[in-house]
């Protein structure tokens, strides 16, 4: 994301299980990176099997209005979870924060990021 949006972008939010926690997501400001400028056009190839962090950099430049996504709607795992044993060949993973986009103020959890152009 610091490569396509002005340092200094809030990108949203984890509100997080364990003590209500909240973590404000920002782009960094570092003179390292060399931005693309927004005359280049950008997009991003996404398809049913792309999930989690890769869905959230497809959401969060389509909200941004910084990228085209194009493919077929995703897997639709926005909010990070932790693995808890059941036993030792069972285990379970259950959310434990939820992924909140600075723009639409909700996610993409169950639902998938939706194309710009489907191509299924």
């Amino acid at each position: 994301m610091n490569y396509f949006l002005p340092d200094s972008t809030k990108l949203g939010v984890f509100k997080r299980r364990k003590n209500n926690e909240v973590v404000e997501l920002w782009t960094m400001t570092d003179t390292l990176i060399k931005k693309i400028p927004d005359s280049i056009p950008l997009y991003i190839i996404v398809s049913k099997n792309t999930s989690s962090a890769a869905e959230s950099l497809a959401y969060g430049l389509q909200q941004f209005k910084r990228a085209i996504i194009v493919g077929e709607q995703t897997h639709g795992e926005a909010n990070p979870g932790q693995r808890f044993v059941i036993n030792d060949k069972l285990y379970m993973i259950i959310p434990t924060a939820v992924n909140i986009n600075a723009i639409t103020e909700t996610n993409w959890e169950g639902v998938g990021v939706r194309p710009d152009i489907n191509l299924m």
